[in-house]
């Protein structure tokens, strides 16, 4: 995550511009400072992940199957069907038919 990444930084130049950390040294201002802040932003990010979560969940119950039973969607109408299309197809098709076969006939 983008929170670890940002505390992953500001730990490394901790220790870049200063000396490392010692187990039996207290911290400094500094160290203390970058502790907190990493500590803060640990915790916007488990916030946001929680809040997120659950707008998700709040989605996912809306638009479930029992929301889509209750109010269904309209069905389009069916394709509307051209006559003319269809009659002036099989005319042609007859007339070319009885052309070729007295064509063919002689």
């Amino acid at each position: 995550m983008v929170a670890d990444t940002v505390i992953a930084l500001m730990l490394a130049a901790a220790v870049a511009n200063g000396p490392a950390c010692k187990p039996d040294q207290p911290l400094t201002p500094c160290e203390a400072q970058i502790f907190t802040d990493a500590v803060v932003w640990k915790k916007r990010a488990l916030k946001t992940r929680a809040r997120f979560e659950g707008c998700a969940e709040k989605l996912e119950v809306i638009t479930s199957s029992a929301a889509a039973s209750l109010a269904p969607c309209p069905q389009p109408p069916p394709p509307r069907v051209d006559w003319s299309l269809v009659i002036g197809t099989t005319g042609g098709g007859v007339l070319l038919g009885v052309v070729l076969g007295v064509l063919l006939a002689k």
